[in-house]
């Protein structure tokens, strides 16, 4: 699942404010668009790694 948030024009993150932002959230996955809207995505799953032999 894929949450797009659009902040402009009611807020402007700088790139040391995202960071932040991303660092206080480190359980999200956050990107940000060259428009300065934020994409929240779904946590990454951890795979089993198996071996077969």
């Amino acid at each position: 699942m894929t949450v797009t948030l659009s902040l402009h024009p009611v807020l402007e993150l700088t790139d040391d404010q995202f960071y932040e932002l991303c660092q206080a959230n480190r359980n999200l996955r956050l990107e940000r668009t060259a428009t300065g809207e934020i994409i929240i995505m779904s946590p990454r799953r951890r795979r089993n790694r198996t071996s077969k032999y």
